[in-house]
């Protein structure tokens, strides 16, 4: 099916169309950052009308929806990655924590008994952002987490960088903080769970950028065998990364399924989204370049401070790592790079991989740095970055970072840019603008997105009667897939036919890596 026609036709199909023959469940969330939990009572509203089941913490304690840090390849690193139930037990950590699934026949029956449960919080001091996290007298938010330090680690020539600097004839510093953003798809985070009690599988219907991905991480959480686990994804209404990753109200809605005996849906409110899916960019980020007497960069090194939040989510420790080092040096020939990253706990929305994972940061970084380099020596934006830029001749090229630049003509497109946007003409358009009361500005940036190292992916490709059929686990989440896919088939086959997208299912193939 066309994604594109579907879509604007309305005959896309979403998970909250699988939900319409299934018990409703809500969660309630701590309305605190944190605190203690001193007494949680589900007795009254387990009474309510159409009220089938209420779970705590306690009683989904033997699931642990973070099983195994991610690994970091390359970086001298180590994780300490505290656990997170399915449901909070004893303490929450952030606002939206999820504290009890309340499954009803109907939402509004689910809305009721949430709100007559009595939970009892003692409030806590929150750790707000990585400064008051790392301070010498900041609790410890797990634990098992020293110092609210999940991570610390160290990528390029540590030592090379410090010779750079000691060589420099001048020194630029500059110190940045990236907000934290809130990914905010158009369909919020869904799920339908089905328990086959016979053959011990779980069938999940999720929104989500690989289901393969996804059901072996929830098959790990759920300590079942990879088989038991089935993740169907229809239509996506958007992503932006974070339907990438397991969820805890995934965990509990799969126990709420094998306790009733009955499909179980949940649905997101807004609000919810905003408060429990993963967040974004969070950080603090010290950089410093080592200059030569002609004011060019010999040497950067970076310290990145990331905020991770309550909890250490799946891909965050590669976001702020590799991630970040990737992009570490733009387009510019800069011979040596350090960068050290430190992943802390706060009492926060988790933070994971959104838009960019980890390079919007570092070119925020660098373009602001060779901003900051050009105003201390005098030089033109411009003609500094045009100084550093990696030319053509030298391609292929192999930045400090370990990323190699196969193609391009960077400084054709800085000069083809200002061309067009007559740089040379804007101080007499910054005058005619005085003149006339108004202030105007201008600015500079080259762009770097650096693609991923390439999930591992499979596909499925059948000719018959009414024309090719497509089978592949990279999800489509607004990209419209299907329109690309088909162009490149036909440009490969010759096959001038009608291409039908399959829906994605995890076992339809041999594994995937998702979009």
């Amino acid at each position: 099916m066309d994604t594109a026609k579907a879509l604007l036709q309305g005959r896309a199909s979403f998970v909250t169309d699988a939900g319409r023959d299934a018990l409703r469940a809500t969660v309630l969330r701590s309305p605190l950052a944190h605190a203690e939990i001193r007494r949680f009572d589900r007795h009254v509203a387990e009474r309510m009308p159409g009220v089938r089941l209420i779970l705590k913490g306690g009683d989904l304690a033997h699931l642990d929806l973070l099983q195994s840090p991610v690994l970091l390849p390359g970086f001298e690193a180590s994780i300490r990655a505290a656990g997170r139930s399915a449901l909070a037990i004893g303490r929450v950590r952030h606002v939206g924590d999820p504290v009890a699934l309340i499954v009803a026949d109907t939402e509004d029956q689910a809305l009721d008994a949430a709100a007559a449960i009595d939970v009892d919080y003692m409030p806590l001091a929150p750790l707000v952002g990585v400064e008051q996290a790392l301070a010498e007298e900041a609790f410890e938010l797990h634990e098992c987490v020293p110092g609210n330090v999940a991570f610390r680690a160290s990528m390029g020539g540590a030592a090379a960088v410090v010779d750079g600097f000691a060589r420099a004839e001048r020194r630029v510093a500059l110190r940045i903080r990236h907000n934290r953003v809130a990914a905010m798809p158009i369909e919020p985070r869904a799920a339908r769970c089905v328990y086959d009690p016979k053959r011990d599988c779980y069938l999940f219907d999720l929104p989500t950028q690989g289901p393969a991905m996804m059901a072996a991480a929830l098959a790990a959480a759920l300590k079942v065998d990879p088989s038991r686990v089935v993740v169907r994804t229809p239509h996506v209404g958007g992503s932006f990364g974070t339907k990438a990753y397991p969820y805890p109200e995934y965990l509990a809605l799969a126990q709420a399924a094998r306790l009733l005996g009955q499909p179980v849906f949940w649905c997101a409110t807004r609000n919810e989204s905003f408060q429990s899916d993963t967040q974004g960019r969070h950080a603090l980020t010290e950089a410093e370049a080592a200059l030569d007497d002609s004011g060019c960069i010999i040497a950067l090194r970076i310290a990145h401070h990331v905020d991770l939040g309550a909890y250490v989510s799946f891909m965050a420790p590669h976001t702020a790592t590799h991630g970040l080092i990737s992009a570490a040096t733009g387009l510019y020939d800069i011979p040596l790079v350090h960068v050290t990253t430190a992943g802390v706990l706060t009492t926060s929305p988790w933070t994971d991989a959104y838009r960019g994972a980890g390079k919007p940061e570092a070119v925020l970084v660098i373009e602001q740095l060779m901003d900051a380099i050009a105003n201390e020596t005098g030089q033109h934006p411009v003609t500094l970055r045009r100084r550093h830029l990696v030319g053509p001749e030298r391609l292929p090229f192999r930045t400090a970072s370990g990323e190699t630049f196969d193609s391009g003509d960077f400084p054709a497109r800085l000069d083809e840019a200002c061309t067009r946007a007559d740089v040379a003409g804007y101080r007499a358009r910054c005058d005619a603008a005085g003149a006339r009361g108004r202030v105007r500005g201008i600015g500079v940036c080259c762009w770097l997105d650096v693609t991923s190292n390439g999930p591992i992916e499979t596909a499925t490709l059948r000719l018959g009667p009414d024309g090719l059929s497509l089978t592949t686990g990279s999800q489509d989440t607004g990209q419209n897939h299907h329109a690309g896919f088909a162009a490149v088939i036909r440009r490969a086959t010759t096959l001038d036919t009608d291409l039908e997208l399959t829906a994605v299912t995890s076992n339809a193939l041999p594994g995937g890596g998702g979009t």
